[in-house]
């Protein structure tokens, strides 16, 4: 069980002097032999005085194991105490392998657990440093260590796997419950799913056989901080899960939860997963009751990490998982709320209806734009989302309500799209994306079309910069992108906007307006009084017949440069 001493220091950085190899196997020998014998640590540790503190925690066995490890196979907790109070292996020092807290779970030693703990508070994290063998039949503790395999792996997860239930509850009580406070009262279950151990909540529910309220209470945990494995293990128990919630669907509730200030980054990249166990577990992604919980509008309204892109991905990944399985993007909330609220269903607070998920997008983008780093981070936001949604044939033609500080009114997703423009920019690739999957500049809905809408809404924009000549931004480059969706306008809407925007604003427009109405007007007027060649009224002919549809175009029997010409194409 003992070896020669190695000369190596391990003891984080700390200068050793090598000793004779004798004089510190011999003390190593001394101490655990009257350890063995149940002598006082104390009058044990007299052994140890015959060399230095460091020659004793550089010293190794063959298997790498130093004195404390020793210690701790022979299940004496006074005699580690006693080598920790006295200096002996205290942060910052490391095992050259085997961490150990990772030692004394896999043993099932509580009690030493308990005082390492105490003496090394921060063991308690992932390690690869491991070289037991996960084999429950070894003859001794010792044999553990032989043909080992590494892994990355936690204390709690040791212990677990080893079935020692009591060092497990000893980890969550010590431990997660002094990072966790607010969970003082929650049951274990909860408690392992806090700390994302699969391994440590199947043995809770294994030995214990929880009670439906520690159910309930593990899956609000996997859920507030999107545990997918753990959620999956008490999905396969039996319980009431109808009336959690408030009887909100589970998704709302994942997604909801993802924007709270206690969300940890790391569960971003666990929503896919999280999404696909509900969906294996029958969860309805059509669920509307109670209003405004549609799964796939409360995703998109969540989905825009501005404080790290970079996650906004997994969101845009649970777009797709969403829509794989069955979610419909044209779905309108708003109509199924006023449905549900003349049956006595109240509408949920939090977020509010959206008539398709274009329309949510829109607002969604327009919420956030002030806290955006670049425009250019919302139009690739747009760009991905909206591309995800294609595969669930989304209607750029659907007209749903429109939402602006001051009321609702309707327009089509177009009309969204120039509402939002005003504060996020006009985009030329997302006006482009929206033509071509069908939106209609020709559209009017409540007396306006969609270039009439952007200058509304700029209209009331300007009305809220206090020194609007002071103002760094210009919109006289937004106007005319805007603009030139007058290319894909017929002539009798064409004239029609130009009236509205006339009648609007023409006659003594508000200084701030002026220039940006002018250079509509004069746009406009030019588009409207040319003449159109056969070439570009053939163009919008056959773009109508194929129902604005990209996809038909690319099959009609004519060569490329036709194809290219008929769609919409700055």
């Amino acid at each position: 069980m003992y070896a020669a001493y190695k000369g190596t220091s391990i003891s984080g950085g700390i200068g050793v002097t090598k000793a004779p190899p004798e004089e510190a196997t011999s003390a190593v020998k001394q101490f655990l032999e009257k350890i063995r014998k149940g002598a006082d640590p104390k009058n044990a540790g007299n052994s140890l005085g015959t060399v230095t503190k460091e020659v004793i925690m550089a010293w190794l066995d063959e298997n790498d194991l130093d004195l404390l490890h020793h210690v701790i196979i022979l299940n004496k907790p006074e005699a580690v105490d006693y080598l920790l109070t006295h200096g002996f292996f205290q942060a910052p020092f490391e095992p050259k392998t085997n961490q150990y807290l990772h030692l004394a779970c896999k043993l099932g030693y509580r009690t030493i657990v308990n005082i390492i703990i105490q003496h090394r508070k921060d063991d308690n994290r992932p390690s690869s440093k491991l070289t037991y063998s996960p084999d429950k039949e070894s003859s001794s503790p010792a044999d553990s260590f032989k043909n080992s395999v590494k892994r990355e792996v936690t204390p709690i997860d040791v212990a677990a796997e080893a079935g020692h239930i009591s060092c497990v509850k000893q980890i969550l009580d010590q431990c997660v419950l002094k990072e966790n406070p607010d969970y003082a009262r929650s049951p274990y279950l909860a408690l392992a799913c806090l700390t994302g151990s699969f391994m440590a909540l199947r043995l809770i529910i294994k030995t214990e056989k929880p009670k439906e309220a520690d159910l309930r209470a593990a899956v609000e945990v996997t859920l507030k901080f999107a545990q997918a494995q753990c959620l999956d293990l008490l999905l396969e128990e039996k319980f009431e899960k109808k009336n959690m919630f408030d009887n909100m669907n589970w998704f709302h509730v994942l997604y909801s939860n993802t924007s709270a200030i206690s969300f940890r980054s790391e569960g971003y990249r666990r929503l896919p997963e999280v999404t696909s166990v509900l969906i294996k577990h029958k969860f309805d992604v059509q669920a509307f009751s109670p209003p405004n919980t549609y799964p796939l509008y409360s995703l998109i309204r969540n989905s825009l990490c501005i404080h790290d892109y970079v996650n906004t991905r997994h969101y845009l990944n649970c777009v797709r998982i969403l829509l794989d399985a069955g979610a419909d993007p044209n779905f309108d909330e708003v109509e199924a709320e006023i449905r549900l609220n003349r049956k006595g269903i109240k509408t949920v607070h939090g977020r509010i209806a959206y008539s398709s998920a274009i329309h949510c997008l829109f607002h969604t983008i327009e919420s956030y734009s002030e806290y955006l780093e670049s425009k250019a981070l919302g139009v690739r936001f747009v760009m991905q989302c909206a591309e995800a949604l294609i595969k669930g044939s989304f209607k750029t033609i659907k007209v749903g309500n429109i939402f602006d500080k001051n009321s609702k009114i309707l327009g089509s997703v177009l009309h969204h799209f120039c509402k939002s423009s005003v504060k996020v920019g006009v985009d030329t690739d997302i006006l482009k994306f929206l033509l071509r999957q069908g939106a209609d500049p020709d559209s009017k809905v409540e007396g306006k079309y969609a270039i009439n809408m952007f200058f509304d809404t700029l209209f009331e924009n300007l009305k809220d910069i206090e020194d609007w000549r002071r103002s760094t931004r210009n919109f006289a480059e937004d106007t005319a992108n805007i603009l030139s969706l007058s290319i894909y306008m017929k002539r009798f809407s064409l004239k029609e906007t130009l009236n509205i925007l006339k009648k609007d604003y023409s006659h003594d427009p508000p200084p701030k307006m002026k220039p940006y109405v002018d250079q509509a007007i004069a746009e406009l007027e030019l588009r409207a009084n040319e003449v159109w060649p056969l070439k570009r009224l053939c163009r919008v002919f056959i773009w109508d017949l194929c129902g604005r549809d990209a996809s038909i175009v690319h099959n009609l029997p004519t060569n490329m440069e036709s194809k290219t010409y008929i769609l919409p194409i700055f």
